[in-house]
């Protein structure tokens, strides 16, 4: 009876070495290996188609801009022009790196931008012309958003709803106030290129814009964000106000093809701009 017994465990342990060894994992799994990021492209070519309504009669000019990067992604050359007959012109700028300083200069007239950089961010710029210099200085909120320009004659005051701008303030030294409000609906892969001409339209030579346009990062201002609408209240003697609309087309994969930003007075359509945009 006990060599029954024994011989009934025995059977037991091969069953059940059996049924473990049909349990266990495969030994040599196939890794898993994730797929690599794909680099995010970079704004190649721009034009500016500017309409301007005036007296019933309709005045157009289109300005082409072309950038040029090194293998650091960072805009080494600008070439800019416009083939709108008597307004025809071409021009063409440099833009150089070194330890905490870019600099960026006009070809055929003496003209130069300077940046200082302290933790990857601007904090001073610098516009060099041949009969006056223009200064103004950047400051960022803890986000690291930019939330101030301060400059010779002006200041900008930016707020931020998170990663969205929400409103502008400008202020100069003769009193006069104007405020920009923003709304949103959605976002675009990348970055969107309008937040940045929109603001230096108002605030930047161009000279400066180069550097943040095709790297918003350096003055804190990236966004994927879509502006919908937006106001603009100047505040003086005489109160103005414009309104502007914005409307998008985006590429396949998702990046800004196109906006076209219309200004209204009074509530009429007045003058407009389209933005193109290509990525490469």
């Amino acid at each position: 009876m006990k060599t029954l017994r024994l011989i009934g465990f025995g059977l037991f342990a091969v069953l059940l070495s059996f049924a473990f060894a049909s349990c266990d994992p495969d030994p040599d799994p196939e890794p898993v290996i994730p797929e690599p990021p794909t680099p995010e492209k970079r704004l190649a070519k721009m034009t500016i188609e500017e309409v301007e309504v005036d007296g019933g009669e309709t005045f157009r000019w289109i300005e082409t801009t072309l950038f040029n990067y090194d293998d650091q992604g960072r805009v080494v050359s600008v070439n800019e022009y416009s083939n709108e007959g008597e307004y025809s012109y071409e021009d063409s700028y440099t833009i150089s790196y070194s330890n905490n300083e870019i600099i960026c200069n006009r070809a055929d007239v003496y003209e130069k931008e300077t940046f200082r950089l302290s933790n990857g961010k601007i904090i001073q710029a610098t516009e060099d012309f041949e009969f006056f210099t223009y200064t103004h200085s950047y400051e960022y909120n803890s986000q690291n958003y930019l939330s101030e320009i301060i400059g010779n004659y002006d200041r900008y005051t930016l707020t931020w709803n998170g990663t969205q701008l929400a409103s502008v303030k400008e202020s100069d030294t003769d009193g006069e106030q104007t405020f920009y409000n923003f709304n949103y609906d959605k976002t675009c892969k990348g970055y969107n290129p309008v937040v940045v001409l929109e603001l230096a339209h108002s605030i930047l030579y161009e000279g400066e814009i180069f550097p943040i346009i095709t790297n918003p990062e350096l003055a804190g201002i990236k966004t994927t964000h879509l502006v919908k609408e937006s106001d603009e209240i100047e505040v003086d003697d005489d109160t103005e106000e414009k309104e502007y609309k914005y409307t998008y087309e985006l590429y396949d994969d998702g990046y800004l093809k196109s906006c076209r930003v219309q200004q209204y007075e009074d509530g009429e359509a007045d003058d407009y701009k389209i933005y193109n945009f290509t990525w490469e």
